[in-house]
């Protein structure tokens, strides 16, 4: 499932071309009906938003074929190119790579075989943590977007991908203790987040052993120092450590909303 962040990526792409490529491309594509025009890419978006994902999937590869001709039609040519490479960066946190190269085209791949059907989670994230009671859920949202931001730079910051994405279960973590030591007191310290997560396991009673097991094994696979996995690229071991804790994040917040 593509999220907000790549359908608004996708938008401004499309937004490049002219008026009359954008309709015909989104009516190919079984996006268009039901809209008399489409000017801008707010318009675009909300199309794209009407969209289902078979769809937009196949707007994508139908991109992936036309890119010569589409970059043809754009000067100056480093506005498509920044343009394109955000798209693949966007699409690469969702689960998806676009693969190939400008000659012999391009094809969009899942990363992951059961990525199909599978739901946003950042954006489902963010809309459990805005309807939470945490002090802190707005920082916490803004952690998880310059996450996903130092991820789409060019050159990419991963260190700085990674320690937004960590210190956003931090502060989730320390958040929903904060609220259950209210009524129990944390005999640990409560700057340390394997105290935290310890104490929602053994005296809060929030999480079980298996939970608290998970949840640290993940935080020291995203931790400094941990290393990269032999046959991955940084790159690949960053969209892994982001999307594991984006998962672990909506699992603590759905847990506490109930």
């Amino acid at each position: 499932m593509l999220g907000t962040r790549t359908l608004i990526s996708l938008s401004q792409f499309l937004a490049l071309q002219d008026q009359g490529s954008i309709e015909l491309m989104l009516e190919k594509c079984g996006i268009m009906r039901g809209f008399a025009m489409v000017r801008d890419a707010t318009e675009v978006l909300e199309c794209l938003r009407r969209a289902n994902d078979a769809q937009r999937l196949g707007l994508i590869d139908e991109i992936c074929h036309s890119t010569r001709m589409l970059r043809a039609a754009i000067n100056p040519k480093y506005n498509y190119d920044e343009r394109w490479s955000d798209l693949g960066r966007c699409l690469l946190l969702d689960g998806y790579r676009i693969t190939g190269d400008y000659v012999a085209g391009y094809q969009i791949v899942a990363i992951d075989l059961t990525i199909a059907g599978a739901a946003a989670i950042e954006d489902d994230l963010s809309a459990e943590l805005r309807k939470s009671t945490l002090a802190d859920r707005e920082e916490i949202v803004q952690l998880l977007e310059n996450s996903a931001n130092d991820f789409r730079k060019q050159p990419p910051d991963f260190n700085g991908a990674l320690t937004s994405a960590r210190v956003s279960l931090e502060t989730i973590a320390k958040n929903i203790a904060a609220i259950h030591r209210q009524t129990t007191p944390l005999a640990g310290d409560p700057s340390k987040f394997g105290a935290i997560v310890a104490y929602l396991n053994h005296q809060a009673k929030f999480l079980d052993d298996k939970e608290e097991q998970g949840i640290t094994g993940i935080y020291a696979f995203v931790s400094p120092g941990a290393h990269v996995p032999v046959g991955f690229t940084e790159e690949e071991v960053v969209r892994l450590g982001r999307s594991m804790i984006a998962a672990i994040c909506y699992f603590l917040i759905k847990k506490h909303n109930g």
